[in-house]
């Protein structure tokens, strides 16, 4: 008889309807978004009704985030809603408060011990993480060898689900304590990756490979890093020369993207580049034209755009919520991460959503952050542990 676990089988679902969802709306890289959104609240309001207490980091998250997010509409609605912005740009802006808040919530629930809901067994959460990873080998071949897809897809655009991916695979190497039956497994995420043809993806995995089971930072791991690193790195290289196909490197996306926040920082004032302009401030005409192609994709008319347009969270959190802004906000997820999952894992979960935040929205879209909700939810970590 077969035996289905009904949390799984509610995970294969959700991840489905992401499949279905992206290729239904195949021009919009993370359409899919909106069911890890809808997954992730889900959670949030099945903790709530079970939650028999929560931890005291919640309350004064709360009212630090709301704070935030009264102020930012304060300014929005005074500076761009009465001269016809959108309420979706405001929102798109500042759903990283959200994500942040949910997860310190469930966090705080499960961490207090005042959650009492099933989990996953290791097996079950290997098998899981095995199939996943065989259905994205299976699609990204498909695509390669058949249509000819040279940067494969399953439910989103690379740069975001092979994060996803490792992570999860993360989240594997460190419940394995003493069995090593996932030793495979971030070399196989390294393949993706390759596979993929995502840069910050085959970063990501290479970090995953060479630190994934390393607890602690050896002079013989620093060794293997580097020498490993000349590899990646030729990697790196050979993927970047086959994308950019004769492309000169001021006309790269991400170099136009860099010149462009640069020139409006160094025109903006020192309180500005502090505690930044305003989430989904519109940039400068000029800037919006200069970068029309991917302004028309974020936006309703390519001369009116915000920092969405630079597609990177770094840049955006920067303009928007000024450098303080954007260390507060990466040091909370740091500081959470590593008190739910325990030091070592929490940085190194840290890392690869830090490397991907470097050129998509990273620790703002739950199509690469969903792992984290699930883990929280249907694993079990030592956190507060003394693991450096």
């Amino acid at each position: 008889m077969i035996h289905f676990n009904p949390i799984l089988l509610f995970h294969w679902l959700v991840i489905s309807l992401a499949c279905v969802v992206f290729a239904l709306v195949d021009d919009k890289a993370t359409i899919s978004a909106i069911v890890f959104d809808i997954y992730i609240i889900a959670l949030v309001f099945s903790v709530f009704f079970k939650a028999k207490g929560i931890g005291k980091y919640f309350y004064p998250s709360l009212l630090i985030i709301f704070t935030i997010f009264s102020w930012q509409f304060y300014l929005y609605y005074s500076k761009e809603l009465l001269n016809g912005g959108e309420w979706y740009a405001f929102l798109r802006s500042t759903r990283f408060l959200f994500y942040l808040l949910s997860f310190i919530y469930i966090g705080e629930v499960v961490n207090s011990n005042q959650w009492g809901g099933a989990v996953l067994e290791f097996s079950e959460y290997k098998r899981f993480v095995t199939r996943l990873m065989a259905l994205f080998a299976i699609v990204y071949l498909f695509q390669m060898i058949f249509i000819g897809e040279y940067r494969p897809k399953l439910y989103s655009e690379n740069n975001y689900e092979i994060p996803s991916v490792l992570l999860l695979i993360l989240f594997l190497l460190y419940l394995d304590t003493g069995s090593n039956e996932s030793k495979s497994f971030p070399l196989l995420g390294g393949l993706l990756s390759v596979l993929s043809m995502s840069k910050s993806g085959i970063l990501e995995a290479a970090y995953v490979l060479l630190m994934g089971k390393n607890k602690k930072v050896s002079i013989k791991s620093l060794v293997i890093l580097l020498a490993s690193g000349f590899f990646v790195g030729a990697i790196v290289l050979g993927v970047f020369f086959v994308r950019m196909d004769g492309i000169e490197i001021g006309s790269l996306d991400r170099v136009r993207f860099l010149i462009v926040f640069w020139d409006l920082m160094v025109d903006s004032s020192f309180w500005e580049i502090g505690f930044g302009h305003g989430a989904a401030s519109q940039l400068t005409f000029s800037s919006c034209m200069e970068l029309k192609y991917w302004a028309a994709a974020v936006s309703n008319d390519y001369a009116f755009c915000d920092a969405t347009v630079f597609h990177s969270l770094f840049l955006k959190l920067a303009y928007d919520f000024g450098v303080m802004g954007l260390m507060l906000y990466l040091y909370a997820w740091l500081y959470f991460l590593r008190r739910y999952f325990g030091k070592a894992l929490g940085l190194k979960l840290f890392v690869v959503v830090f490397v991907c935040s470097l050129s998509v929205s990273g620790f703002s879209n739950s199509i690469v952050i969903w792992p984290f909700f699930f883990a929280l939810v249907y694993l079990r970590f030592q956190s507060n542990n003394s693991e450096t």
